[in-house]
């Protein structure tokens, strides 16, 4: 199947590979199965190069997702919000990186690019989230991305704290 549909990881990709594999795959097959027994378990290290904000690793995950729309033969209404979905979070993601790391000055022009973004699709966030709460949370974030995220950088340093404790 991999060799038949030329099917491989891109080289350049290393942030979002493993969905722009899959998106790609996808795209040859008319059927999925899904199981539903655990077979992936995550632990939380608090020092992993993915707890670590990296901007390059987040501007490669966004080329991973440009590269996963251009590769869309079969599109739904649903296929697309998700990927709206991920392309506001990894804006939201740059955002909060550049906040907590205090680098907005020098990557001014990304860190604008990235509230306009993320702005342009307001919507998509508070259709995902169900609680009152969580709504609100978001609409602060988008008015106001740069206090939001210093306040999520604290809750974040507080949480780590917690868990290097807890061993």
């Amino acid at each position: 199947f991999l060799e038949k549909n030329d099917l491989h990881f891109s080289l350049d990709i290393w942030y979002g590979e493993g969905m722009l594999f899959n998106i790609h795959c996808l795209q040859y097959v008319d059927k999925v199965a899904v199981g539903n027994k655990k077979v992936y378990h995550q632990t939380f290290n608090p020092d992993s190069a993915m707890r670590n904000f990296n901007l390059e690793s987040n501007l490669c995950g966004i080329r991973s997702l440009e590269r996963q729309k251009a590769l869309w033969t079969k599109v739904t209404p649903e296929i697309e919000k998700e990927w709206e979905y991920h392309r506001y979070r990894f804006n939201r993601s740059i955002i909060t990186g550049l906040v907590r790391i205090d680098a907005v000055k020098e990557n001014q022009e990304i860190y604008d690019q990235c509230v306009r973004d993320m702005r342009k699709n307001f919507m998509i966030p508070l259709s995902q989230e169900k609680s009152l709460k969580g709504k609100i949370s978001w609409l602060l974030y988008m008015i106001d991305p740069a206090r939001m995220s210093k306040r999520n950088a604290d809750n974040y340093r507080k949480m780590i704290e917690e868990k290097r404790k807890q061993g």
